[in-house]
């Protein structure tokens, strides 16, 4: 009797522990099975949260086409010097490694961006454009071309990205007209003062100085402090050139916007001087860019 009690208790023991290993069991293949789910859920908050670091640089434009309401002294990009210094910059942007690399050219005609830097790739670029286009100092000496596919080969990146969308209006001499006929001299003076840049400067000390919190205040301010005023109480030709022109900068960051994608981590955004002034502020409300300075790299 002893006997069949011990074996009756022992079995109910057995089942019970199989019970339990059964239902513990099934709580690992639970979790095994929803491991994945919460895998991809925490690294989309994580890229959610990680903020891109945007490189930014301002520059005036190196061949000096004058087509600026403010235009650098005549600068010398092919000068031995100079060359150096676009050595020591594009190696410290590669060092930043980026993963896009953004550039004034028109985004219409990317696929020419990409021909052209392909041949700079395979080292032909420069022979193409002196039998091709020998009198354009905008593809030997322009920026893009002696600064941004340097700095792009030296990262290892297979494209550049032209962000440029022109076609909105620039009415600056209209502009001018109707200050004059508001006999806003006083205020048409003062917009065309600009202070005078040393021309003795080394490259590096110019970029770094255009791309000072108190430079791009001066630059974005232009449009404000001036433009928006000009003209008489029924005229806003100024107030219609400084809307043209913030929208052709939001369209710029907004391709900047749509092709940054989670994955890249660090982007260069390498434009004229104006328009990084007014993207700035475009970055600075968006928070999924933290931005870096062209002097933190050189550093």
């Amino acid at each position: 009797m002893v006997n069949c009690i011990n074996t009756g208790l022992v079995f109910s023991i057995f089942l019970v522990l199989e019970n339990k290993i059964k239902r513990y069991e099934q709580d690992i293949m639970k979790k095994l099975f929803l491991f994945p789910f919460f895998f991809l859920i925490s690294y989309s908050a994580y890229a959610q949260q990680r903020k891109t670091k945007i490189l930014l640089i301002g520059t005036f434009h190196f061949n000096n086409p004058g087509l600026d309401v403010h235009n650098e002294p005549d600068f010398d990009v092919l000068n031995l010097s100079v060359q150096k210094e676009l050595e020591l910059i594009s190696k410290k942007i590669a060092v930043f490694k980026p993963t896009k690399f953004f550039v004034e050219y028109e985004t219409y005609k990317q696929q020419k961006l990409d021909s052209l830097y392909n041949l700079y790739l395979e080292n032909n670029y420069f022979d193409f454009i002196k039998k091709n286009y020998p009198t354009k100092k905008y593809y030997s000496q322009g920026e893009i071309f002696q600064f941004a596919f340097r700095a792009g080969k030296a990262s290892n990146l297979k494209t550049l990205n032209g962000i440029d969308c022109i076609g909105n209006h620039f009415p600056y001499d209209s502009m001018k007209n109707e200050m004059k006929k508001a006999n806003q001299d006083d205020l048409l003076k003062s917009m065309e003062t600009f202070p005078a840049n040393s021309t003795s400067q080394s490259l590096i000390t110019r970029l770094i100085n255009l791309n000072t919190s108190k430079s791009r205040k001066e630059n974005s301010s232009w449009y404000i402090k001036y433009a928006n005023r000009a003209g008489e109480t029924n005229n806003f030709v100024g107030a219609y050139l400084a809307s043209e022109w913030y929208k052709r900068n939001l369209y710029m960051y907004s391709l900047v916007q749509k092709l940054t994608t989670p994955q890249d981590e660090k982007v260069v955004l390498l434009l004229g001087s104006g328009h990084i002034s007014i993207i700035e502020e475009f970055i600075k409300n968006d928070d999924g860019f933290e931005i870096v300075e062209l002097i933190d790299i050189l550093e």
